[in-house]
């Protein structure tokens, strides 16, 4: 008798193919993970503006406009710049007594509507807003 050693080509297809669909699942969660993280650290500029924004308003007793309230001391970085390129999702909208400051999130939802939807802002349902505004 005469056997051949190896594998059929439909064991190797169906091999191929569990391959290919854990590839797909493994690619999408990644891509999840990372518009999550993207997310997490637009909510944290979000916050660390408000933290410099009501501190520049206890010195100066107003929150002027928005480029001014970016400078040293009160934000040593600067005004934040998205962590995905090319993707322009700060928005800030600045008068002398208040303030919104809003980041359009990838993957989650926003609390534009708890903050007053402030009119800048699109909130029709396909842009999701995280906003912070002034606490004086």
């Amino acid at each position: 008798m005469n056997r051949r050693s190896g594998f059929s080509l439909i064991e190797l297809m169906v091999v191929i193919s569990i391959i290919a669909i854990l590839m797909a699942l493994g690619s999408v969660s990644f891509t999840t993970a990372q518009k999550k993280a993207r997310d997490a650290a637009r909510r944290t500029d979000m916050k660390a503006m408000q933290d410099a924004f009501e501190q520049f308003f206890s010195v100066n007793g107003t929150y002027d406009i928005c480029a001014n309230m970016a400078v040293a001391p009160f934000s040593p970085q600067g005004l934040p710049t998205d962590p995905k390129p090319g993707w322009d999702a700060y928005d800030f909208d600045c008068s002398t007594n208040d303030y919104a400051l809003c980041a359009h999130l990838e993957n989650e939802t926003g609390n534009a509507d708890a903050v007053g939807n402030p009119p800048t802002y699109d909130n029709s349902g396909d842009e999701e807003w995280f906003c912070v505004q002034n606490q004086q």
